[in-house]
């Protein structure tokens, strides 16, 4: 869903707002956010809102681990790991098809390329989870214990509206 479209500005984002306000209870309002965020992701590719929640999962969970050792060498190890992983993830979908297509270009080189459909702000969230896992490990922020919170802090819609 793209945020200058007219569906949202005249349904999607009044009733987003209209939810968020009428809801007295914080933790009420964040599930709200949460689920209007993934809404949003859904909109173009539902099936890439389950990329971002196993992303998601995974890193809540590499932050808690870092957390319990940040400096140490199991925190090192669950670093490496998140960095790995994020960056491994961003150019499979962003940067695959382009390398293999430069590849292709080379004398006696037929690589087939791949087809990939890129989920909506890749490189948001991923750049946003590294961050994080940063963050944990120079223990600037505390590892999150609420997964809510965390899937929050990765998919909240105003955020992700700034770089759209």
């Amino acid at each position: 869903m793209n945020f200058a479209n007219l569906f949202f500005l005249y349904a999607f984002l009044p009733v987003t707002l209209l939810l968020y306000y009428l809801i007295p209870n914080i933790h009420y309002r964040n599930g709200v956010l949460i689920l209007v965020s993934l809404f949003f992701y859904a909109w173009g590719n539902p099936p890439m809102v389950l990329l971002l929640l196993a992303v998601c999962v995974l890193n809540y969970f590499l932050g808690r681990g870092i957390g319990t050792a940040p400096g140490e060498r199991k925190g090192k190890i669950f670093l490496a790991f998140g960095l790995i992983l994020n960056i491994g993830l961003l150019f499979g979908y962003k940067y695959l098809s382009f390398f293999l297509e430069t590849l292709n270009h080379l004398p006696k080189v037929s690589l087939p390329v791949p087809s990939i459909v890129m989920p909506l702000g890749l490189s948001f969230f991923t750049f946003r989870i590294i961050s994080y896992l940063l963050d944990v490990y120079w223990e600037k922020v505390s590892a999150e214990r609420s997964f809510s919170v965390f899937l929050l802090f990765v998919s909240l819609l105003p955020f992700v509206l700034c770089f759209f």
